[in-house]
Parts: C-alpha cells; structure tokens; sequence
C-alpha cells in the first residue's frame, strides 16, 4: 500500500441500464473535491453475562455509500448531473448546426429516476457504488471565477472494481464572464428582458431521497426520489428598489441562467451553452446589511414552482458535441 495526496484519487460515473446493476465509467470527472463517505451502520450485543462493560461484540448490518463531488461546470460532463438532478433527457441531434447537439432536461414526475455507477480510484483502491441516486445539485456562479458545481449521492454499498481512468480532452468550461442573468414576468418574455448586474448567484437542485431495504439485505435495495425543491439565490447592488418590491410584493418571476463560452466554437458558429429556466420564482428571504464601507448589496432567496400555465418547473438547455445522455 502506498501513500498518496488525495489529488491523485479519481472519480467516475456511468449511466445504469439496470438500476443496482455496476457499469464502467463513461466519464471521468475532474474534480476540485470529492469524498466517498462510505457508511456502516453496527449494531451492539449488550446481554449483561454477569458483567459491567456495556457490549460483547458489534457487527454491520446495513452499508451504503454517500458520495460528495464537487468541482468546475464543463460543457459535456455536467449533462451527466442533470440528468440525474432532472431525470428527463431529450435529445436532438445535429441540432442547432451539423456535429453539435442540442439536451433538454426536464423533470421525470416519478420517483424512478436514472442511476449511475459512482467509482472512486486511487493508488490503492478501486471501487464503485451502485445503484447511484442524485441528492443535491447546486450551481456556484461568483465574481472573478470559474463556474462551480457541488453534489452529494446516495448509493449501495461499496464494491470493488477495475478501471483505468481517462479523461476526455475536448471538455470545455465556463467563467464569471459568460453568466447572464434575466427576469421577467413569465417564460416567453425572457427573450426580450434585458440582463442585469449580479454579483453572485446560487442554484440548488435538491431531492428527497428514500431508501427501501428490508430483511435478509445489508443496503439498500432499493433507491427513490421523493419531492424535488428549486432554490435560487441573488446577490444583487442595491442601486434601486425594483428586486425589493418582488420581494415585498410576494410578485412570480420567470428566471433565466445562461452560460456562453463564446471563446470556443464548436461545429462552424456554435458556442458551449448552458441555458437554465425556471418558470415561477417567488423571493421569499430578503437580506440588506448595511456596510460602513462598501456598497449595500441585497441578498434574495427564492423558491421555484412548477407553473400549472406552462406545465413545468424548470428546464435546461445544453448545448454541446456529446451524444444522447438518454
């Protein structure tokens, strides 16, 4: 056995046919911090045989694996997260223009949604959790840097396994430069608003997970999603009161996030991009610290909705050279 930095652990996933059944890795994921968090749950003997200790033996009983990945947007593999965060891929091919290709994401309104083989691989190890089930997903957007990502998983417990990483070469990623923020009062008046100027912006994807297990079983046998929750947080200079008034007026919103790497051309005029809209987002937290020396910034804290009008909540837009996700 070696020792090692944690920078030379590998991360990587791939999409289940069979949900529980372990695939290789489609995709290995550069990562800025990831943990494998594996879980055992013991239980103790604590028949007395006439002493004081408190136990005579402890043994496992239930095992599972609860990853963290964390690290920058890229253009292709981030579609493996929404897939897992939404549960609904469709996919046009050659679309907007010959060799790029166009993901739509949406939310599956069932519990069932797609799983993935998480593998972890370092110097010494080399192993995966089925059955893998998407928790959160949030999206960092702030000033002076690259766009960020933060996940946590559920899956079954650990296995060992045999891989050689190897990561792709043409992934393309995003920065504080390319961010473009809108409102308006629904959807289809998105495409005329203008952006604004925001300092900093959150997205959180967050899923309720499940987990069945049962008698003769040591994890879980089965993983489910429950209720999904849509937050969004902006940070925005306090030059006028109109971010404010949404807030106080209780009034829905329409957002937009979109991403554009207009430093990378992919086919012949098309451009990396990432375009997230939710459809009704109500600023239920507003906060507005006054600074001795600096400029007031508020800090807003919405809820999104599914919007009965527009039958959705939320749907992201990739576009990008990769194949189906499906």
């Amino acid at each position: 056995m070696a020792k090692y930095i944690g920078k030379r652990a590998n991360f990587g996933m791939g999409k289940e046919s069979v949900a529980g059944t372990a695939v290789a890795p489609t995709h290995w994921v550069p990562c800025e911090d990831k943990t494998p968090n594996i879980v055992a749950e013991y239980v103790q003997d604590n028949s007395d045989y006439g002493r004081i200790e408190n136990s005579v033996s402890s043994e496992v009983v239930y095992s599972k694996g609860e990853p963290e990945v964390k690290g920058l947007v890229f253009d292709k593999i981030i579609g493996l997260f929404f897939d897992a965060a939404l549960g609904t891929a469709a996919f046009a091919a050659d679309t907007p223009e010959a060799g790029v290709n166009t993901h739509t994401f949406t939310i599956l309104n069932s519990e069932i949604h797609p799983t993935y083989t998480l593998v972890f691989k370092d110097p010494n190890e080399d192993y995966d959790f089925p059955y893998g089930k998407l928790k959160m997903l949030s999206l960092i957007y702030s000033k002076r840097a690259l766009t960020r990502f933060e996940s946590t998983w559920v899956g079954q417990a650990k296995e060992s396994d045999t891989n050689t990483a190897t990561y792709a070469t043409d992934e393309n990623h995003f920065n504080s430069t390319m961010v473009a923020f809108k409102l308006a009062a629904n959807q289809a008046g998105i495409a005329g608003a203008s952006a604004f100027d925001v300092e900093d912006l959150k997205l959180t994807i967050e899923k309720e997970i499940i987990e069945q297990d049962s008698l003769g079983n040591s994890e879980p046998v089965n993983i489910y999603n429950g209720i999904i929750t849509l937050d969004l947080e902006v940070e925005i200079l306090m030059d006028n009161t109109t971010y404010q008034t949404l807030f106080t007026a209780g009034t829905v919103q329409a957002a937009e996030i979109k991403l554009v790497n207009t430093g990378v051309t992919i086919g012949a005029v098309t451009n990396p991009t990432i375009t997230i809209q939710l459809n009704a987002v109500n600023f239920e937290e507003m906060d507005k610290p006054y600074s001795h020396n600096d400029i007031v910034r508020i800090k807003l804290s919405g809820k999104g909705h599914y919007k009965l009008a527009d039958s959705k909540a939320i749907e992201i837009v990739l576009i990008n050279t990769e194949g189906t996700y499906v």
